[in-house]
């Protein structure tokens, strides 16, 4: 979209899907359990071609601005698959997942941009200078059709400068937003995509593991409620690892002390 442009541009020298890779790898690797052998970065997964029996783990991951731009989020789908090769047929492969987790990593929020004064009064300024370039292009008309001409665009002057002072539409917000996440080449948002990939591999060598249902989970006692619908797994430099125990769920999400736990689970 035109209001992730400047964004785009303060990224284009950062290889994110490059540095999730390695962090996979290297996480996985730490797990000696799994016993990695072979790793491979591929766009489509169904590509892969099996020949033995083994065990696949999958890491999907994307990223996006949160709805209002003001945070960063990164999602993790993890899947472990068992890959069974038919005896008779070998092109014939069998699949059987037995296990699967998201984790979300939500980064600290910026402020909301809001219009300054300053800002305001360059539009105004400009406003004015166009209005002033338009009228001199008519001075020379016939009194009739400048008096017209003059007509509509002190009316489209005065819708101008009244938008001028008003705060920003939806649109001019989040362009705003997105300028304050690209100053100094989008420094805080590469070092919250950096945290976030930590926090990620944290949050998967924790649960990874872990060979409990969610409804033991919420079960468990020995683990603090941090909400009526998380448990508290962790809690380091300033941030909360969070599982959420609601049925059928299991999730996990690091986030900042000072956010609410519900955003863990908002879409």
């Amino acid at each position: 979209s035109i209001q992730l442009a400047p964004l785009r541009v303060a990224l284009r020298d950062f290889d994110f899907k490059r540095q999730h890779y390695e962090a996979a790898v290297s996480s996985s690797k730490s797990l000696e359990w799994l016993n990695l052998h072979e790793s491979t970065d591929i766009k489509s997964p169904s590509k892969l071609r099996f020949t033995s029996d083994q065990y696949f783990l999958l890491y999907e991951t994307r990223y996006r601005l949160n709805e209002s731009f003001d945070s960063l989020e990164i999602l993790t789908d993890v899947s472990l698959s068992k890959i069974k090769i038919g005896r008779v047929k070998k092109d014939r492969v069998e699949s059987t997942e037995i296990f699967r987790n998201t984790y979300r990593y939500l980064s600290p929020t910026i402020p909301i941009q809001s219009k300054t004064t300053e800002e305001a009064n360059q539009i105004i300024s400009a406003i004015e200078a166009k209005f002033q370039v338009d009228i001199d292009a008519i001075k020379d008309w016939s009194f009739g059709d400048r008096s017209e001409k003059t007509r509509l665009l002190n009316r489209d002057r005065r819708k101008a400068l009244a938008l001028a002072v008003k705060p920003y539409t939806s649109h001019e917000g989040k362009l705003a937003m997105a300028k304050y996440w690209a100053r100094e080449e989008a420094k805080l948002l590469k070092s919250y995509l950096k945290d976030g990939l930590v926090e990620i591999n944290r949050m998967i060598q924790m649960d990874l593991p872990d060979t409990k249902s969610v409804f033991s989970h919420k079960k468990d006692k020995t683990l603090p409620l941090y909400h009526k619908d998380f448990q508290k797994l962790s809690e380091k430099n300033g941030r909360v690892i969070l599982r959420y125990i609601r049925v059928g769920d299991g999730r996990l999400c690091s986030i900042d002390v000072k956010n609410e736990p519900k955003r863990c689970i908002d879409q």
